[in-house]
Parts: C-alpha cells; structure tokens; sequence
C-alpha cells in the first residue's frame, strides 16, 4: 500500500501545485534549416519512413535531458502532450558518454489507456559526439582516452608530461608509448568532446498510436520524429515460422517484396561524413 501510495506521489504532475509548467524536450526546427538537414538525410530518411505516416524533424532539448526531471513530449500539434517524469533523477549520473533512463508517463488515472497501461513508461537514450577540426561528428564513445589527458604530444611527436593543478604528476600513469598510440592520443587532444547528445525513444501516445524519435544519421545533433504506420509493417518476419515455412498471404509477400525492391533502388552512402551541423 504504502509503495503504491509513492508511485502516486512520483506520478503527480509538479505543476498542478503551482509549480512552472514542464518544459518540452521536442525543440521545433525552422523549415529552411529542416529542408537542409532532410536533404543531407535523403537515403537514410527515405529507408526510415518507409512505414510511417508523417514525420518532422526536430532538435531534442538535451539541456532539459541533463538537467530536469520532469517535461512534456509532442510529437505532432494536434497529438496530446506526453507529461513524463524521469528515472534515475537528475541527481544520479546522466552525463559520461551516453546514458539511458526511464520515462513514466503521467496519466489521469480515469481515462481507458490508464486504466490498461497504469504503469505506462520507455526509454530515452542518449550519446555524446566529439567534433575535430573540420566539424565532422564522431561518438564520444568511440573517442576514449586511454592515457591520462595530461600527456601532450610534442612537435617530435613525443609524448611531454602536463603539470596536473595539483602538482602530483604520478596520477597521470604511463604515456602512449607505440606509434600508433601516440597518433591516436594526438588525434583525441584536437577533438571537442561532447559537443552534443543524440536523443532517441520509442512510445505510445496517449490514443494508442506509435512514435520513434531517431538521430539524423548524418546529422545527430537533430532528430525526426514519426509516427509509425503499424498495419504497414504486418508483413514483416521477424523470425522464422516454427515449420520452417512462410505462412504470410500472398498480400504481405507482395508488400514484403516492394519493400526490398525499394531499398535496392536507393544509392550507397558509405563513408559520407557525419556533420556536427549544417549551414
């Protein structure tokens, strides 16, 4: 009793005592700058919203990630407002190279999907990008010291010891000593670290429908939230039948087989540079 006693006080919504109302994480981007960012995104947003009805693209307020426990989500203008309260709080670790949490949804206790999903939450996921010197983005998580900061590289290429503002140069531990470790720690000194997050989630609004928040592959600073088509994606195995045979109707092998001519009509884009933003 008195644990569901707390969930209910967790749940309640901050402003409804008179508190500011919660901020929303979906920022909205202008529709030039969108336009721009859609077509850098061409391919990528073409195989991704091949099963959805509509879509936007938008930029996640991560300093409300970083630093709230509680906001709002909109996908779309004319969809209700998701009101969410996070955890772990903002008083636990949600910095570092990515973290995830937990959202709760907070709901009127009398409405049908309440009463369904009375514990209704997801996850929002989050990664740092570093930037170099060309402003090409590269994750943060992929970009790890593995030698003390401290240690610079000289212009011989050898590695020259940092004095640490406390003076105690043993905490530095050994300097990249190989070559390739003294390249790859010069590399890592140049970058911006943490530049910016990248957001996804995957939910349900309020009236049942389906949304994904995805990073821009080539743009990760933003995003584009869709709403999914999920009677599109009836066709679609997941896994095989335990016969070994394909028991989907002629209707969904048809869908099935469009989809992948699609996908084949679209030009490869390896090695196309990841932007930490565009003009």
């Amino acid at each position: 009793m008195k644990k569901s006693i707390a969930l209910l006080l967790l749940l309640t919504p901050l402003w409804v005592h008179g508190a500011p109302k919660p901020k929303e994480l979906l920022k909205e981007v202008n529709s030039n700058k969108a336009q721009r960012l859609a077509d850098y995104n061409s391919v990528f947003l073409q195989k991704t919203l091949y099963f959805s009805r509509r879509h936007r693209i938008v930029k996640a307020n991560t300093k409300l990630l970083l630093e709230e426990d509680e906001f709002t989500i909109t996908p779309f203008d004319d969809v209700e407002s998701l009101h969410v309260i996070t955890e772990p709080s903002k008083t636990q670790q949600r910095q570092g190279d990515m973290f995830h949490f937990k959202a709760h949804v907070v709901m009127d206790s009398d409405t049908p999907f309440a009463q369904m999903f009375p514990n209704f939450s997801f996850l929002i996921g989050a990664y740092a990008w570093d930037l170099n010197e060309s402003g090409e983005a590269l994750t943060s998580i992929s970009n790890r010291f593995t030698h003390s900061t401290y240690w610079n590289i000289d212009e011989f290429g050898s590695p020259v010891l940092e004095t640490p503002p406390d003076g105690v140069s043993a905490i530095a531990g050994p300097p990249p000593e190989s070559p390739e470790d003294i390249e790859r720690h010069k590399r890592l000194k140049k970058l911006k670290k943490h530049q910016f997050f990248s957001v996804s989630a995957t939910f349900y609004s309020l009236d049942g429908k389906k949304y994904m928040l995805m990073p821009l592959k080539y743009t990760p600073k933003y995003s584009v939230i869709h709403e999914i088509n999920t009677t599109e994606l009836s066709f679609m195995r997941f896994e095989a039948d335990p016969d070994g045979l394909d028991h989907r109707s002629d209707e969904d092998k048809m869908k099935s087989t469009r989809h992948k001519n699609f996908l084949k009509t679209l030009p490869d884009e390896e090695g196309k540079i990841v932007k930490g933003d565009i003009q």
